[in-house]
């Protein structure tokens, strides 16, 4: 019921964007557009919750490379910043992993989202991929504002943001509890290494097939 007038709003939006011609008009229609996906992906977001509360997170089981995913979500989000500078260091070109590609996919968006959302006034972020015998690891580092230590262990929780480091970041706090959610169910474990006015790392780890 939440999504489908989502739904309906965009596709009118798209019909008025084929047939609106003057260049004020197209700007205001782009802006709605893209206040209207965020609205979408925020209702997606909260309906995760619930279902995380009642039990019924469903994830798939199947074999994915995770460097893949990591290539396809640093590309989407280097395209939509074009102010920030996204690699990936890794010696690794396929690394086959047993999850949900879908939701692990989710996770680096979030993670990559919260170091965008936390760096204001700097341009460089860096994805980390590496593997041993027992697991794989990913880390997302930026060079933001930092967490204070007395915050860490808060910033998986439901609905928590770390409002004084910004006040003006926007932003429900749930991106990270859902990524902890996620990483939890696939068995593996996430969490940040920090220093304020330095940047953050989060990282996060999943069994490996190997």
């Amino acid at each position: 019921e939440l999504k489908t007038p989502l739904t309906s709003f965009s596709g009118y939006l798209q019909i008025l964007s084929n047939t609106v011609t003057d260049e004020k008009s197209q700007l205001f229609l782009k802006k709605t557009r893209q206040q209207v996906k965020k609205l979408s992906s925020l209702v997606s977001d909260l309906l995760d919750v619930s279902k995380i509360e009642a039990g019924k997170l469903q994830l798939s089981n199947e074999s994915f490379d995770i460097r893949q995913v990591l290539d396809n979500v640093v590309e989407l989000l280097s395209h939509g910043n074009h102010h920030f500078h996204i690699s990936l260091e890794t010696d690794i070109d396929e690394l086959l992993i047993t999850g949900d590609p879908d939701r692990i996919e989710q996770v680096i968006i979030n993670l990559l989202t919260n170091a965008i959302r936390y760096s204001p006034g700097t341009n460089r972020i860096i994805v980390y991929l590496t593997r041993d015998a027992a697991e794989v690891k990913v880390g997302v580092r930026d060079f933001g504002v930092g967490i204070a230590p007395e915050k860490l262990k808060h910033i998986f929780a439901r609905f928590y943001r770390v409002d004084d480091a910004n006040p003006t970041i926007s932003g429900l706090g749930i991106g990270l509890y859902l990524s902890h959610e996620i990483i939890v169910r696939h068995k593996g474990r996430i969490w940040v290494e920090s220093e304020p006015g330095i940047g953050s790392t989060l990282w996060f780890t999943l069994p490996s097939d190997q």
